[in-house]
C-alpha cells in the first residue's frame, strides 16, 4: 500500500509532520498514540519526517514543525502547528469520530 493509499481511507488518518531533531516532536507523539491507542478502530496515526525540500510539506502547505493534519479520504479536514494536548485531541474526536466509543 501507498502513502496515498493509506491517507486516502475513510479511516480518520492523524498524520504527524516533523524534521528530525526537534525536542517538541516526542511529546506530539506521547499525546498522539494516546489518542490512537483509545480510538484504535477508528484511528490510523502515521510519523512522517520530512526535509524543508520534501515535496509533501508542499503538497500539505506544512510550515512548522511538528505540524498534525487529520486526513480522510486524503484531505485535510483538520491540522494543527505544534504541540498538541488531550483537550485538543478530544475536540477532534467529538467533531469526526461521533459514534465511536473510546
Amino acid at each position: 500500500m501507498s502513502i496515498h493509499e493509506f491517507l486516502n481511507t475513510d479511516e480518520l488518518v492523524l498524520l504527524l509532520i516533523f524534521q528530525q531533531y526537534n525536542s517538541r516532536v516526542s511529546a506530539a507523539e506521547r499525546v498522539l498514540e494516546k489518542f490512537r491507542h483509545r480510538y484504535r478502530n477508528a484511528v490510523s496515526f502515521l510519523r512522517m519526517p520530512c526535509s524543508l525540500k520534501d515535496k509533501f510539506l508542499a503538497e500539505y502547505d506544512v510550515t512548522a514543525s511538528p505540524t498534525i493534519l487529520g486526513l480522510r479520504r486524503g484531505k485535510v479536514v483538520w491540522r494543527h502547528e505544534g504541540n498538541a494536548d488531550e483537550t485538543m485531541l478530544e475536540e477532534l474526536a467529538d467533531r469526526y469520530l461521533t459514534g465511536v466509543h473510546a
